[in-house]
Formats: C-alpha cells, structure tokens, sequence
C-alpha cells in the first residue's frame, strides 16, 4: 500500500503540480498511512504540507480545510502534543460549522474529536456537553442504527465512566454493543471493543460473573480478527483470566 500511495503522490505532482488541491488530498492519504503504522514523524510533515496546500488553493472557507485541521490535530494529539492539537481542533469545528453546518455528520466528528481531548486533558466538564452534542448530531445526522451512533454512544459512556457516574454509563455502554452488533456484526473488531468497554464497567461495579462472559467473547473475537500474536489479545487474555 505504501508503495501505491507514493506513487499517486509522485503522479499527481507530475501531472497537475503541487498546488493543485488533489495533491493535499494524496499528501493527507500517504500521511494517514504512516500515521496507522505509528511513524508519526513522517506523517507529521505531510499533514502540515497538505493544510497549507488546502489553504492556498480551497481556501480557508472550505470544508477541506477543516478536515485538514482534524487530521492534523489528531495526529498531535496521537503523539501527545495536546497544546498543539487544541487549536487546530476548535478551528476545524468553527469551519465544519461554517461551511457545512452544525446538522451535518462531520459536525458530529469535529465535535467527538475535541471532546476526545478534552477527556484525555481531564477537562471532564468541557467534554461531556461536547459528547452530549455529538451524539444527537450523529442520531439526526444518521439514525441511531449507524455504526457512528453506536461510536458516539460509546465515547459518551467512557467519559461518565470516568466521571463515576455508573449509572449513566451502563445503558449507553449496552445500547453501544447492541448498535455495533447489528450495524458491524459480531464479527468486526469493533465488537470486541465494546465487549470490553461493557466488561470493564461491569468489573467496576462487581458484576464479575457478567463481566466474565463478556471479556471471553471478547477474546474470541480478538483472535478471530488481529490473531493470537497481536497485542491486543494479550490485553483481552488478561482481562478473562484475571476474572476467572
């Protein structure tokens, strides 16, 4: 794939230059990419190229920019760098909500993903009226039977999760899972997600014989889907055993 997506790049810059508006959006591809590998350091440069391109030849009034914006803000924010990613996540929100408006989907992600951060700033007040929000962005948006429903559901649910308020967070965790199962199937990685999410609160609050059932279906969905060697089902192995 890599190979593929420097080759797009190397084409489109020979055939239309690099100020042409579809060079950013192979800039923004290669840079996901690496970003989905963990080389940050070589998305990083990319990204910052693609907003600049995206300015320069859309302009700052296009919805582009503000995906620009996301993205780079998340990769800051993937790389810890949360002053960074703050900016560009309250910039990218005003121009979703400028050029595209507060009832589009993309609305619903801009405000997910400052939400997100605010969450892992501790900043819990700033980032529940944000996921509040999110979430009936996302059931006008797409009906509540769209897998990003089910997602919006399930960022909610963490943070009340985090806050301790258990009683908010377990409907929304269970109506999460039940959304991911009918809009994924119980075969998605997805799934196995919001086992352990639902698992970990029922951890909390002492349901251990629930909690149990569901981390091992977790697992087996782990495996199914990365393998046995993958982190990821060592994360789940360890969650079923130590409940066992």
């Amino acid at each position: 794939a890599l190979t593929l997506y420097v080759e797009a790049l190397e084409n489109i810059e020979k055939s239309l230059g690099k100020d042409h508006s579809k060079y950013a959006v192979s800039l923004n591809n290669l840079g996901s990419l690496y970003k989905t590998v963990g080389a940050y350091d070589k998305a990083l440069p990319l990204f910052i190229e693609a907003l600049e391109n995206t300015e320069n030849s859309l302009g700052k009034d296009h919805s582009s920019y503000g995906t620009r914006l996301n993205n780079l803000g998340v990769l800051y924010e993937s790389m810890g760098e949360y002053d960074k990613a703050l900016p560009l996540y309250l910039e990218g929100l005003e121009n979703t909500e400028k050029s595209l408006g507060k009832d589009h989907s993309s609305y619903g992600n801009s405000l997910s993903n400052l939400a997100g951060l605010y969450t892992s700033m501790g900043a819990y007040d700033k980032a529940l009226p944000l996921f509040i929000e999110a979430l009936e962005n996302k059931e006008k948006s797409l009906g509540k039977d769209h897998s990003s429903y089910g997602t919006s559901l399930n960022n909610l649910a963490g943070l009340y999760e985090l806050m301790g308020a258990y009683d908010k967070a377990l409907p929304l965790f269970v109506e999460s899972l039940e959304n991911t199962e009918k809009s994924l199937g119980k075969d998605h990685s997805s799934y196995g997600d919001r086992l352990n999410n639902l698992g970990g609160l029922y951890t909390t609050i002492g349901a251990y014989d629930k909690a149990l059932s569901l981390f091992i279906e977790a697992l087996e969905n782990t495996e199914n889907n990365l393998g046995k060697d993958n982190s990821n089902y060592g994360v789940s192995l360890g969650l079923s055993l130590i409940h066992i």
